[in-house]
């Protein structure tokens, strides 16, 4: 087309207010604002722009030009039930939005609400509105997707959060930390880059050893699902157990759709011990609570109910006729008068008090004191009332307190405490900074000067299994630490003739499970007591 052939159609163009539908067209096209009638000249602020070479499917597709703004808006003009309609088919800009991208918006328009003639039998926005209502749905669906969780999902999670109580402020004890670790991420090595604390509340924390990953994020990407498994270990594994967060068939679940027979299959399978299998499911039920109560809402806002219990259909877990634990022997034992004054005897020795220090105290005070190991030692010298002549003591599980009160022993054992810490440690490191009454016999000297490991839970004692086997060894004896406080409760019922109301006054136990746990009278008492039901009976003894 010649130079003047172009002018005359961009004047015929410009003077019909059309313009060719391309980008280059609609955006040189400028018309004049400027119209004359019989009234005389005036002004227009907005111009309607018919668009040329449309072909069928986008008939009737134009733009309106405004003056003030030099906006080009697309719209769609259009006959549905005998009335002229519009519909806005968005803003003209050079580069974005032009069109190519007007053609791709009302194409599939066109092919929902038109016949093959070409009518429209469908008003597009009801269309538009249907295809919104649609796309929301979908959305929402895939927000609900996203929320929902596997299994390995919420482990992770919960890693990351510390295991936090589902019911009330703060995480469990490190001890709970250490076995909900060891049972879904465990028989691995990624519990040895772990260290498990808690703070003087007694909420359980995890830390990170210096040397390796110093956050979950890392730690899960050096050592995915299935990476990194210790297959058999005479400690750390001697079961040859595999974690949750490694078992693919399990940790692959959605923790929503979890029921009680994956729960059971998964719990009881392999010959696993009864209290194995108790303490597992223990630990999926918190894994399970952690995701129904967690902010982000993992269940849904109207979650099931937990598949980990043992009520309404829930779960069975079938206990052996013998037990698999090593331990189950000693339930039932108890110590003889002369085997703890035996016990007591050899722990004050030179010997034991040169080669087993604060852990040698420890066995000392849960023998006088009746009390668990675990929570004996956490005591702190604050918690040491001198004053009201009483031992304070965090309980592990409920985070209530028992009293310990002064006796001879008692003093005896605080102050064999004091004279073994200043054997052990420099002046430079006070009560106030290194707190704990028992002292981890493997103390870091190097890092006396850090004041975060001074105070932490790195420097306090923590396993007494070597004194005590060594005791065993010695002494010939049966039994456990837990068999001292069974000695401790029997020897009040049976030999001090207390009730288990009274007794309960003293160590914090209820009488229930007084009753339940530790009333078990040694071979002695049992004989004497048969003596009296046959002078009773029979008038003899």
């Amino acid at each position: 087309m010649s130079i003047t052939n172009e002018n005359k159609t961009k004047t015929k163009l410009e003077n019909k207010l059309e313009v060719n539908f391309s980008d280059y067209a609609i955006d040189s096209f400028s018309p004049s604002f400027k119209f004359t009638d019989e009234g005389g000249e005036y002004t227009k602020d907005q111009l309607t722009i018919r668009l040329l070479n449309l072909g069928p499917t986008l008939k009737g597709l134009k733009y309106n030009y405004y003056r003030k703004t030099k906006n080009k808006c697309f719209f769609l003009s259009y006959w549905y039930n005998k009335r002229s309609l519009t519909l806005p088919c968005g803003l003209f800009r050079k580069g974005t939005y032009g069109t190519q991208e007007v053609t791709e918006y009302l194409t599939p328009i066109v092919k929902a609400c038109t016949n093959k003639d070409g009518y429209w039998v469908k008003d597009p926005k009801q269309y538009l509105i249907e295809e919104k209502i649609k796309q929301d749905r979908k959305n929402q669906e895939e927000e609900e997707k996203k929320k929902e969780k596997l299994v390995k999902d919420m482990i992770e999670m919960a890693c990351v959060e510390n295991f936090p109580k589902a019911k009330q402020e703060g995480n469990v004890s490190a001890g709970v930390l250490r076995v909900n670790c060891l049972y879904l991420i465990g028989y691995n090595k990624r519990t040895d880059h772990l260290i498990f604390t808690e703070d003087d509340e007694g909420n359980g924390l995890i830390r990170f050893k210096e040397e390796g990953p110093q956050s979950f994020t890392e730690l899960f990407k050096m050592y995915p699902s299935g990476v990194g498994n210790i297959a058999y270990h005479p400690h750390k594994n001697p079961n040859r157990e595999r974690s949750v967060y490694d078992t693919p068939g399990f940790a692959n679940k959605k923790i929503k759709e979890l029921l009680p027979g994956d729960i059971e299959d998964y719990v009881n399978k392999d010959k696993r011990s009864y209290g194995y299998k108790n303490n597992l499911l223990d630990t999926l039920s918190h894994l399970w609570s952690f995701a129904r109560y967690h902010q982000s809402k993992p269940l849904g806002k109207n979650p099931p109910l937990n598949p980990c219990r043992r009520r309404d259909g829930g779960i069975t877990i079938k206990k052996s006729k013998k037990s698999k634990f090593k331990g189950s022997k000693y339930n039932k034992v108890t110590y003889t008068t002369e085997q703890l004054m035996a016990i007591e005897k050899k722990l004050w020795t030179e010997e034991y008090q040169e080669k087993w220090d604060f852990r040698a105290m420890a066995l000392l005070f849960i023998c006088n004191a009746g009390k668990r190991g675990e929570e004996t030692l956490k005591i702190q010298h604050s918690d040491i009332d001198y004053k009201n002549k009483e031992v304070t003591l965090r309980l592990t599980k409920t985070r209530n307190e028992e009293k310990v009160d002064f006796d001879d022993d008692i003093i005896k054992i605080i102050d064999k405490c004091k004279e073994l810490r200043k054997k052990l440690l420099p002046k430079t490191v006070s009560i106030q900074s290194l707190k704990w009454l028992f002292i981890s016999p493997t103390i870091d000297h190097a890092k006396l000067h850090d004041d975060v490991y001074v105070s932490g839970h790195q420097t306090r004692l923590k396993r007494l299994d070597g004194c005590m086997k060594a005791l065993k060894k010695d002494l010939n004896l049966p039994g456990s630490m837990k068999t001292f406080r069974k000695a401790f409760d029997s020897g009040a019922i049976h030999k001090a003739k207390m009730s288990a109301e009274e007794l309960s006054a003293v160590t914090g136990q209820s009488p229930q499970t007084i009753h339940k746990s530790y009333n078990h009278p040694d071979k002695i008492i049992r004989i004497q007591n048969k003596k009296k039901i046959r002078k009773a009976l029979f008038g003899k003894g």
